[in-house]
Formats: C-alpha cells, structure tokens, sequence
C-alpha cells in the first residue's frame, strides 16, 4: 500500500518539481533586476512557493516511512527532461500543447532545462532509491521488541545497578577502585 501512495504522490510532483521553480525564477529576477524587494506580494508569494516546494521534497527525501516511489519518479522525470533536452533541444517546447498563456513558463522551465539545474536535484531525488532498507517495509514486531526492553527503576536489580555505574565511569573516564 506505501509503494502505491508513494507512486502517486511522486507522479503528483512531477509536475509540481518542473513547474514551481519555472514559475519562479523569472519572478526572482524581476525582483532582483528592478531592485525589488521580497517584501513585495510578488516576493513573498514565490519565495513562499519555492520553500513549500523545498519542504515538501525534503519530506520525500528524508521519510523512512515513505516508498522510495515517491521521490524515485519525479528524480526519473528531471533526469528524463534534461536528457530529452541534450538529445533534441526543441523537443520540451514543441512536444506538448500548451495555451498561449503559458508560452513564459514553458520559456523559464526550458532555460533551467538548458542550464542543467534538474539534473542536481534528479540526483538527489534518486538517492533514496538506492538504499535497500527504504524498499522494505517496517516489521511491527521490531517496534513492539523495542518498546519492551524498557522498564521502571523498581525493576533494576543490583547487578544492574552494577554495570549502570561502570558505564557511568566509564563515560567519564574514572577508573573505579578495585575491591
């Protein structure tokens, strides 16, 4: 069930990961050509997309729970886009109909695509890919395990006390006295 939820929230940013820093950019360097400030609407609504966009992959990356589907597909599209862009450069502006509204962002997202500024980030994305405990899921027998190792203070014994000392002096680096 995770790798199905991680398939679709990777195909939902797909999307998302081209057409949010497209989108931005250009409104960056407005701001910084005409000596903006990012106190603006403007400056606030993109800096505020951009972060959204940046948390949102940070979770992708960093969550153990989620499929390794989730950030795997959107890295496979940005690697894709890129290598379409190498092997035939007009094939990202001429492939899909877009309206006429559109032909600025598709312009922006074409000049990042000519920059290579996806191909870092499809790097990144992949990387959770390739770790084989992402794949696996999590066996509830372990957490139970886990939470059943701890235990009260009345439950100590005094052997326990015992090598709770040592390891006491032994993190401070005092030596006990020999009896």
């Amino acid at each position: 069930m995770r790798h199905l939820l991680g398939c679709v929230l990777g195909l939902v940013l797909i999307p998302v990961v081209l057409v949010v820093p497209g989108w931005g950019a250009p409104r960056l360097l407005e701001i910084a050509g005409f000596n903006g400030t990012l106190l603006s609407f403007t400056g606030v609504s993109t800096v505020g997309a951009l972060t959204v966009l940046t948390l949102v992959v940070g979770l992708c990356l960093v969550s153990t729970r989620l499929s390794p589907l989730a950030p795997g597909l959107p890295a496979l599209a940005l690697a894709g886009v890129t290598v379409a862009h190498i092997a035939a450069p007009q094939l990202l502006t001429g492939l899909l109909p877009y309206p006429d509204g559109m032909q600025a962002l598709v312009r922006s997202v074409d000049q990042l695509v000519t920059l290579g500024l996806y191909l870092p980030v499809a790097a990144a994305l992949f990387l959770p890919v390739l770790l084989p405990s992402r794949w696996r899921g999590r066996d509830p027998d372990d957490v139970e395990d886990y939470l059943d190792d701890f235990y009260d203070e009345d439950e100590r014994s005094a052997g326990d006390e015992e090598a709770v000392q040592a390891g006491r002096d032994r993190y401070s680096g005092r030596r006990r006295a020999e009896p």
